[in-house]
């Protein structure tokens, strides 16, 4: 079985860099699955002009894209394309999101649910002000939760990243049209390097290893950085990622730069910064499925204070693997207070942390899990 994983942009749209971002490295990882599952993984993406070229073994091919802003528009394009050469009895289309997804029944399909995106209004939007103005976000949010629900219903098969969103959408769909639904978390590679919290330390150092965005939690981490500096000499913090706020972090900690370093890393690199750091703050504000970073700070011994978030709640176990609180500084603060005077805490934690994730989040029972799915697929054209 021959199967096309469509996202509007894993590469860059000249096919030279691969982007930023949870979406690609997962469907690069999906697609090695399906490759070691003797089943043959194309991803088709839009391009300035078309290209193709083979990357691990996975043939990629940028399509042309249309001269407009709508998604969907785009998906159905590339769609298209996949239809010029696909099997249309024997093989998949598996969308990257479900959000891209068109319906159709000119072939099988499945889409992936990343985890509820519109728990939260941004107040980057353009029109905030105005929804602000008119008491609008009543209708805002209900338009995004119609969105959400029209959206994942257009494939003929999904797989959720959480729990959170499945019990949330059956609470809004007739049972009768929620089928061919199967949870798969989210995964990390197991570290296998020593991590720092098992070694007394007087220097704790905290890792924030997230995107520079509203959404995951930057506002609430620099709040978060002002307190605990102010109030704690033993503290290092590393900002580990790049986003729109960058400079503005740079600015803010320019005079602290001895004990807040910024800096970005290859997602090759991760696992081994994690193990660096004690602490692991995932500070989102909204929109989170079962997050690779909470994950990546598990298998590594780091102790994660996670904001109680969409599927984070489906990892973390509140004072056993880690801690859930809300998401303000306030709240993330007082458990770093909690654990800088309490280092056999930290070391229970960060053991019962990374038991947790190898043996219940590791890339291999993620991939048992996607290949029963595909082999049903495959088994009921047979």
């Amino acid at each position: 079985m021959n199967i096309y994983l469509i996202y509007h942009k894993l590469f860059d749209f000249d096919g030279k860099e691969l982007t930023i971002g949870g979406i690609q490295t997962y469907l690069l990882n999906l697609a090695k699955v399906l490759l070691d599952n003797d089943m043959k993984p194309f991803i088709y993406q839009l391009a300035n002009e078309p290209w193709m070229f083979n990357y691990n073994g996975i043939e990629i091919r940028g399509v042309k894209k249309l001269q407009t802003n709508n998604s969907l528009k785009q998906s159905k394009l590339l769609l298209n394309e996949v239809l010029k050469v696909a099997d249309k009895e024997s093989d998949l289309v598996i969308w990257g999101t479900d959000t891209l997804a068109v319906k159709t029944d000119k072939i099988k399909t499945l889409a992936i649910q990343h985890g509820i995106g519109f728990d939260y209004i941004a107040h980057s939007l353009s029109i905030f002000p105005w929804l602000k103005k008119f008491s609008l976000q009543p209708l805002y949010k209900f338009l995004q939760r119609r969105k959400s629900i029209s959206s994942f219903l257009r494939a003929e098969h999904k797989v959720c990243v959480d729990y959170n969103y499945l019990n949330w959408i059956r609470t809004m769909v007739a049972r009768e049209h929620l089928n061919n639904i199967t949870v798969i978390p989210n995964f990390t590679h197991i570290n296998n390097r020593k991590s720092i919290n098992q070694i007394d330390n007087t220097e704790i150092k905290i890792l924030f290893a997230r995107r520079f965005t509203e959404e995951r939690g930057v506002f609430i981490l620099m709040d978060i950085i002002d307190v605990i500096l102010e109030k704690y000499k033993n503290i290092r913090f590393t900002i580990a990622g790049e986003g729109k706020y960058e400079p503005m972090l740079r600015k803010k900690f320019a005079s602290n730069s001895s004990r807040v370093a910024i800096t970005k890393f290859d997602h090759s690199d991760s696992l081994e910064i994690h193990s660096n750091h004690h602490i692991a703050l995932i500070p989102t504000y909204g929109s989170e499925g079962t997050s690779l970073s909470l994950l990546e700070a598990m298998t590594s011994g780091c102790v994660p204070i996670a904001s109680n978030v969409g599927g984070m709640t489906n990892i973390v176990l509140d004072g056993y693997n880690g801690f859930l609180v809300d998401p303000t500084a306030e709240s993330f603060i007082e458990k770093i207070s909690f654990l800088i005077g309490n280092f056999e805490a930290i070391q229970q934690i960060s053991y019962n942390a990374k038991l947790s994730a190898d043996s219940a989040f590791c890339y291999a029972e993620w991939a048992n899990k996607w290949a029963n799915v595909t082999n049903k697929i495959e088994k009921k054209n047979e």
